[in-house]
């Protein structure tokens, strides 16, 4: 499980350096383009992927099936597994919206962004 908290915290650590060198101008803001249509394409999906895998996420040691095989396993791996898989879906809601946030320059990706970020808190992999 350590490896998993190593992750879990790499994860945070390159979603804040992505947003360091956006910041001082690494990388340039706004590098999607200005259309519409394409910032209503992207802010879409910013919405569903933080809404939909913060909450899949958090939910998903929960539905039976695999709340049934975690607590038979005596190993430990069965935990392991869904908490690499949870991790992986958390890593999915958080990556688009940065990139979006810092892509289109838009709010609505940026509070995405917080709110996947808020949800992984409360996926901390368990040592």
């Amino acid at each position: 499980m350590n490896i998993l908290r190593l992750l879990f915290f790499g994860m945070w650590l390159l979603v804040g350096l992505w947003c360091l060198a956006c910041e001082m101008d690494f990388i340039t803001e706004g590098f999607l383009g200005h259309s519409p249509m394409l910032n209503y394409a992207f802010s879409t999906l910013c919405v569903i992927t933080a809404v939909g895998g913060s909450w899949l996420a958090c939910r998903l040691l929960a539905f039976p099936r695999i709340k049934q095989e975690v607590e038979t396993d005596k190993t430990g791996r069965a935990l392991k597994k869904w908490s690499a898989i949870r991790l992986s879906i958390n890593s999915l809601a958080i990556f688009p919206s940065a990139i979006c946030y810092y892509g289109l320059t838009d709010t609505t990706a940026l509070y995405c962004m917080l709110l996947a970020l808020t949800a992984s808190l409360l996926c901390v992999p368990k040592a």
